[in-house]
């Protein structure tokens, strides 16, 4: 199984600060919002609810899509609102230490994360993924 470690990662030195600055300051905010919004997908399949339930239990006039998608960036009423929408508490659409990667989403971050690398780089990396497999 696929965990998605930020939370596991950071270390949280400034107690100040609440610690979603120290997640956004690690992870950085479009994979923040990709994250939270996978979630909130998630836990709205699990629960068999379609967006147009969810807006509607949320008293949200705007569709949930961008926010699922990652693009829009919700603010806090709107974030409490979703979390009444879906029934659950607040903390659990940011729970994504803990939250299991499907295969669609596993194949796309390994994509988003080789287009960073240049050519020479990614064949390295095919080969210690060929090694690690043949083990």
């Amino acid at each position: 199984m696929f965990y998605v470690n930020q939370f596991l990662s950071l270390r949280i030195l400034d107690y100040k600060q609440p610690a979603y600055i120290h997640v956004l300051e690690s992870i950085g905010m479009n994979t923040f919002r990709k994250n939270f919004g996978a979630a909130l997908r998630q836990i709205r399949k699990r629960k068999n609810l379609n967006q147009d339930v969810v807006a509607e239990r949320a008293g949200l006039s705007v569709p949930i899509s961008d926010i699922e998608r990652g693009v829009a960036n919700p603010k806090l009423d709107t974030i409490a609102a979703l979390a009444k929408g879906v029934d659950v508490d607040v903390q659990e659409l940011f729970n994504f230490a803990t939250r299991t990667l499907t295969p669609d989403e596993v194949r796309q971050r390994i994509a988003d994360s080789l287009a960073t690398y240049d050519d020479k780089t990614i064949e390295t990396i095919y080969y210690k993924i060929l090694n690690i497999v043949a083990k």
